[in-house]
C-alpha cells in the first residue's frame, strides 16, 4: 500500500490553500482538472494508505470491502486520475475532485501552473518615443535609415497581438497623421481583443504633453509621468505575466544610455531578475561613435 493521504476537494480547495500557502492556488486546481490522466482503481488504491482509502469510501458513501452495499469498483460514475507533472492523484465523484497530495506537491503544481500560464501569455510590446524616429533620427543615422527603421517599427506595432504600451515624448508630434492613425488602430485592435492597451506620456526632456496629445486607456492625469522610466515602473506590475519586448528609440547594447534601454532596465528592476524583458529586433540603436571617421560629408559643388 502507498502512503498518500487526503488533502482536500475542489470545493474546499481555496480555503485549504489559503490556510497552507496564503493564496487560493486557483491556477493549480485548474491545471489539475485540465491535465488529469485516467488511471485504474487499482493504481489509485495502490498509492493510498489503508486509513485514507477507508475514509474515502465513507466520505463517498460506498460500502467497505466485504460489507454489503454499493462498492466503489461497481460504480461506473466515479473516475480516478493522476496529474502528470507532480504525480498527485484524485477521485472524481458527482463532479467533485477529491485530491490526495502533500502540501509540497500542491505547491509544485502551483509553480508549474504559473510557469505554463506565463509561457502561454502573449508577448507585450512597449513602444518608446516613436517621434524620436523622425527628424532627430534622420540627423543621427541618416534620412533613409531613419525612415526605414520607423516603418519597420510601426509595422511591428501594427502586426502585434498582445499587451501594447506606447510611451510618448515631446517629439511624438512629428509623427504624421497616417502614423498616428496606425498606432491608434493597433491600440484599438488589442484593446478589443482584451489585451492591456495604453498610451502614456514619459518625456526624458521633462516636457509636458503638447496640446494635441491624447492618452489611451486611462485618464489624462493617470497617464502622465516625469519620464519614460517612471512610466515603465508604473505599468510593470500589469505586465508581470508576460514576456516583454521594448522597441522604439534609442537603445544601446550595454544598456548604459538610450530611452528604450532605460525603459528595459526599469521594467527589469520593477519585475525582478526572472522577468523576460528584451530589446525588440527592430529597436533602433544609438550610432557607435567609434565608427565616426571624423570627416563630414561635403555639399556637392554646384
Amino acid at each position: 500500500m502507498g502512503q498518500r493521504q487526503y488533502f482536500t476537494n475542489c470545493v474546499n480547495w481555496p480555503k485549504m490553500c489559503e490556510e497552507y500557502f496564503g493564496s487560493t492556488y486557483a491556477e493549480a486546481l485548474d491545471q489539475l482538472i485540465e491535465d488529469g490522466e485516467t488511471i485504474t482503481l487499482n493504481a489509485f488504491r495502490a498509492e493510498l494508505d489503508d486509513e485514507s482509502y477507508t475514509d474515502l469510501l465513507d466520505m463517498l458513501n460506498y460500502a467497505q470491502p466485504g460489507d454489503e452495499g454499493l462498492h466503489i469498483e461497481d460504480d461506473y460514475h466515479v473516475a480516478f486520475k493522476r496529474e502528470p507533472s507532480t504525480g498527485l492523484i484524485y477521485a472524481i465523484h458527482s463532479a467533485i475532485e477529491y485530491v490526495f497530495a502533500t502540501p509540497e506537491e500542491v505547491a509544485q503544481l502551483q509553480e508549474n501552473a504559473m510557469k505554463n500560464a506565463f509561457e502561454d501569455a502573449p508577448t507585450a510590446l512597449v513602444l518608446v518615443h516613436p517621434g524620436s524616429l523622425c527628424g532627430s533620427a534622420r540627423m543621427m543615422i541618416g534620412k533613409m535609415e531613419a525612415d526605414s527603421a520607423r516603418q519597420d517599427i510601426l509595422q511591428e506595432v501594427s502586426d502585434h497581438l498582445g499587451p501594447l504600451i506606447v510611451i510618448d515624448g515631446f517629439l511624438s508630434d512629428e509623427l504624421s497623421t497616417e502614423e498616428e492613425d496606425l498606432i491608434r488602430e493597433a491600440l484599438d485592435k488589442n484593446a478589443a481583443s482584451g489585451h492591456l492597451s495604453l498610451r502614456l506620456w514619459g518625456c526624458d526632456a521633462g516636457e509636458r504633453p503638447y496640446p494635441t496629445w491624447m492618452p489611451y486607456g486611462g485618464s489624462m492625469e493617470g497617464t502622465i509621468f516625469e519620464g519614460q522610466e517612471e512610466a515603465a515602473s508604473a505599468i510593470a506590475p500589469r505586465l508581470a505575466d508576460h514576456s516583454i519586448l521594448v522597441t522604439g528609440a534609442w537603445a544601446t547594447e550595454d544598456l548604459s544610455s538610450g530611452c528604450a534601454s532605460s525603459v528595459l532596465v526599469a521594467l527589469r528592476d520593477a519585475l525582478g531578475g526572472a522577468a523576460e524583458v528584451e530589446h525588440s529586433y527592430n529597436v533602433v540603436y544609438e550610432p557607435d561613435p567609434s565608427l565616426d571617421d571624423g570627416c563630414e560629408n561635403e555639399e556637392p559643388a554646384l
